[in-house]
């Protein structure tokens, strides 16, 4: 469990190549932990003759997702041609689409070990302060990147060095600018502010001295999301923040909430103070011309070639807008996980996704209505706004298919659902 934990920190690199496709190394590690786990739960069923596996409602609506996108692709594929990545709208991306069966699998493995494996809050307070440690690493990154090598737009330990190598030529993909991956590293950041967040509301951990650490990594995690230049990340982190206006408005922790906010300004003032930063400027110099976007001119070349994506994509699922072109069938990029949906598995596809985070979304609400361990509370809403804000860029970006981003959300998804589970043991044994 703890390599999976430590999956956000590590490079983006080629480890090998098989049937013709490069290994990158964080989905290495990811598919190693799995085999590894699943191969000493079956050696202790061989040695103790019984394998005890809960599977929550979440795992099951989450498997019945799985099992549509395997009977949809062996379906389709047996009445459609077979194609490429280059072919979408014309036939079924077997390759592709097994890729994203395997993908979603790992997710599926990832949320079912973690929660059966984390039998108390012990487990599950250890496994929490490796996350933090994770988002340390890759924030401690990201300001290196900043301030050691001038980089206005970060990218940290989600910058994908082997596309930049291969793809674009790039003799040294480590230190040179570039955007690749900053969209990415940009959802990260809204699921780990809004974990620490939550905490920090819900007064968690209970020592004030530690809250102060966890505030200043807050503060860097605030600045990453920023300085990710990724203006879906911006949209989504709002949403994030609404979400937790909201919460903070039925808790009656308004207070709170204002004084994060007067001291997050404050924060952001001296920097651009102390370093010239003119962070409006690089906000305006972002958002230039995207307020034509509902208008017939785009300025904004990123807008315009999404938006003519876009278009793609949702005529290839009109096109087959029931069952979809199968899993993979939007290709290798979509630029947006919800027409991703739509396009492979059509509207039961897309209901089953839906269901899936709604299901998710409201145990974790559950948890944090019913618990009175601040630990459990600060992370269940910290979980949803974090929910909410990734559902906000899910518009823009593909995001619950990455494995720097699925893997750290999967293993709070199960922290937080067992969280409620131990909450509910006790009342249901009087």
């Amino acid at each position: 469990m703890g390599l999976l934990v430590l999956v956000p920190v590590l490079p983006k690199v080629k480890i090998i190549t098989l049937a013709g496709m490069p290994l990158l190394l964080d989905d290495a590690v990811l598919n190693s932990a799995l085999l590894l786990a699943v191969s000493s739960l079956a050696l202790r069923a061989s040695v103790t003759g019984s394998l005890r596996v809960v599977l929550s409602s979440i795992a099951i609506v989450f498997g019945c997702l799985i099992l549509y996108k395997t009977l949809d692709l062996g379906i389709l594929s047996l009445f459609y041609p077979w194609t490429d990545r280059w072919g979408i709208g014309r036939g079924v991306l077997v390759a592709e689409g097994v890729l994203v069966i395997g993908k979603t699998l790992s997710f599926f493995l990832i949320y079912s070990l973690f929660y059966n494996c984390l039998r108390d809050l012990d487990s599950i307070t250890k496994i929490l302060r490796w996350y933090l440690l994770t988002v340390a690493v890759v924030v401690t990154v990201g300001l290196v990147q900043f301030f050691a090598l001038g980089h206005r737009s970060l990218t940290s330990t989600f910058r994908n060095a082997h596309v930049l190598k291969e793809s674009f030529g790039f003799a040294d993909p480590w230190s040179a600018p570039s955007a690749v991956g900053h969209e990415h590293l940009g959802a990260f950041m809204i699921l780990s502010v809004s974990i620490i967040g939550g905490m920090l509301i819900s007064q968690w951990p209970l020592k004030r001295s530690k809250r102060f650490f966890l505030g200043a990594l807050w503060l860097g995690c605030m600045f990453s999301l920023v300085y990710a230049s990724s203006r879906g990340a911006w949209i989504g982190g709002v949403c994030a923040l609404g979400m937790f206006i909201w919460a903070t408005k039925i808790k009656n922790k308004v207070a709170r909430m204002l004084q994060i906010a007067v001291f997050v300004s404050c924060f952001f003032l001296l920097l651009n103070w102390l370093w010239d930063l003119r962070m409006m400027e690089y906000i305006e110099a972002r958002t230039a011309g995207l307020d034509s976007v509902l208008s017939e001119k785009v300025k904004d070349d990123s807008a315009r070639n999404r938006l003519r994506l876009l278009q793609g994509l949702w005529n290839t699922f009109l096109d087959s807008p029931v069952v979809g072109w199968g899993p993979g069938g939007a290709g290798r990029i979509a630029e947006g996980q919800l027409i991703r949906e739509l396009v492979e598995g059509g509207l039961i596809g897309a209901g089953l996704f839906l269901g899936l985070m709604a299901t998710v979304g409201w145990v974790a609400l559950k948890a944090y209505g019913s618990s009175l361990n601040p630990m459990a509370r600060g992370v269940s809403i910290g979980f949803v706004c974090g929910l909410v804000g990734l559902f906000g860029q899910a518009f823009f970006t593909e995001l619950f298919i990455l494995t720097k981003v699925g893997t750290p959300f999967w293993i709070l998804a199960a922290i937080v659902h067992k969280l409620y589970r131990l909450e509910q043991q006790p009342a249901a044994t009087t």
